[in-house]
């Protein structure tokens, strides 16, 4: 008898299915903690900007400008 990853009898774990948006809520308010990608992602993009905006003449900004900006201003 194969018995599969999920569990195929009632004394096998089973997999458990949750929305995303209930394990992005923090654990002190009862879900898993999971960051929302998306906002995770958009936060680091913002500040890696900001640093280029506050130090333009940092040389992972030079490199960043030429290589993506070569013909104007971020």
């Amino acid at each position: 008898m194969s018995q599969f990853w999920w569990g195929d009898e009632d004394n096998q774990k089973r997999m458990h299915w949750m929305a995303w948006w209930k394990m992005c809520v923090p654990k002190d308010q009862g879900g898993m903690g999971f960051r929302d990608i998306h906002c995770f992602n958009l936060a680091l993009l913002a500040k890696q900007v900001w640093h280029l905006l506050d130090n333009p003449e940092s040389l992972c900004a030079t490199i960043l400008r030429a290589k993506y900006f070569p013909e104007g201003d971020l």
